[in-house]
């Protein structure tokens, strides 16, 4: 065989060979952006996923605070009604005077609170924008009766200045009154200090106090159950 066919079979076996690494190359190159792009995109799948599972977490776990402050919600209106309850069984009901006492009485009413009471003979009332007060010969420092909105503190200070002091409640028409009743050293007569309820909430707070013979334990009863709620 002459030199220059050799050197041509060379020559094609090195194209070949050239133009056969050139195609693997090639591939070996599409299969690496293939599987770089290929993974680039599971990673963001997996970075998505794992959001998403948090965010799901997340969301179950607002779902489980909000369900848990409700079930404390209840919970606690529930314990508040059980109070209630056994408040009501121990409470003794007041039974208004008959008619014909009741029409020589005083209708006094709130419109704030839609309450209204009625106040025995020889009393007088006055009437201001969230309380009503009761006094005697239309005497201001002679107040016996107050009945103003729920106020938890007002409440606890106006318990302070009682001594010798005993709870009570009572029921007026299916509303129940609850509090305590003890001396009151400015009168050395007793006095009340309640609240009602109203939809299991204190809706008012009453103060009521004896006074010489005019407003005596059984006139402050008489005159606690003939307490209204106005609609």
């Amino acid at each position: 065989m002459r030199l220059s066919g050799v050197l041509g079979l060379v020559l094609l076996g090195a194209v070949a060979s050239s133009v056969s690494v050139g195609y693997f190359l090639h591939k070996a190159n599409a299969d690496r952006e293939y599987l770089s792009t290929r993974m680039h995109a599971l990673e963001e799948e997996v970075g998505q996923t794992k959001a998403d599972s948090e965010k799901l977490a997340a969301d179950a776990n607002a779902k489980v605070d909000t369900a848990a402050q409700e079930v404390a919600r209840v919970q606690k209106e529930l314990q508040s009604a059980e109070e209630e309850r056994q408040a009501i069984t121990k409470a003794i009901p007041l039974v208004k005077p008959d008619a014909r006492t009741l029409k020589t009485w005083t209708e006094a009413f709130s419109i704030p609170l839609g309450i209204s009471i009625r106040i025995p003979p020889g009393t007088a009332v006055a009437e201001y924008e969230n309380r009503l007060q009761s006094s005697i010969a239309r005497n201001p420092s002679q107040i016996w009766l107050s009945i103003t909105a729920y106020d938890g503190a007002e409440e606890i200070v106006q318990n302070q200045k009682l001594t010798d002091t005993e709870a009570v409640g009572y029921l007026v028409a299916g509303n129940l009154l609850q509090g305590i009743r003890g001396r009151d050293p400015s009168s050395a007569g007793y006095a009340y200090v309640l609240h009602l309820t109203v939809d299991h909430k204190p809706a008012a707070l009453i103060w009521v106090r004896e006074y010489g013979s005019i407003i005596t334990n059984q006139k402050i009863l008489d005159t606690l159950s003939t307490l209204c709620l106005r609609s």
